[in-house]
């Protein structure tokens, strides 16, 4: 292999993997720690995603797999409700004022909409 066709390939090969790494991380918009209450434990821990929701699937997953043994534990323990959710922008991290800790019906469900009745 000649010297030309081996910095070509490395420059490629460069070229990929930027593409993928920027890729992945430019979908990163919201992080969220989950607290999670199970059995007789309790764990915390963090995820990130496109969104809050992705944001807190992912942190209740990386819970739930420390607390839950087996299948049927894992999925009882992903339908659990969270003790807490907190979550951020994920570029304004640095910025603890960015935070707000989310109420229960953020968590469960959207917030049941207004009474709009015409008395």
């Amino acid at each position: 292999m000649t010297r030309k066709s081996a910095v070509s390939i490395t420059v490629v090969v460069l070229g990929i993997m930027t593409y993928v790494v920027y890729g992945s991380m430019a979908r990163v918009q919201k992080e969220c720690e989950v607290c999670i209450a199970f059995g007789t434990g309790r764990r915390c821990a963090k995820g990130a995603g496109a969104n809050a929701d992705e944001a807190k699937r992912g942190a209740q997953t990386a819970a739930c797999g420390v607390l839950a043994s087996g299948m049927d534990e894992t999925i009882r323990c992903q339908n659990t409700q969270p003790v807490s959710v907190t979550c951020s922008w994920a570029a304004l991290d640095a910025a603890p004022s960015a935070r707000r800790t989310l109420g229960a019906h953020d968590v469960r469900s959207p917030a049941p909409s207004p009474d709009r009745s015409t008395d």
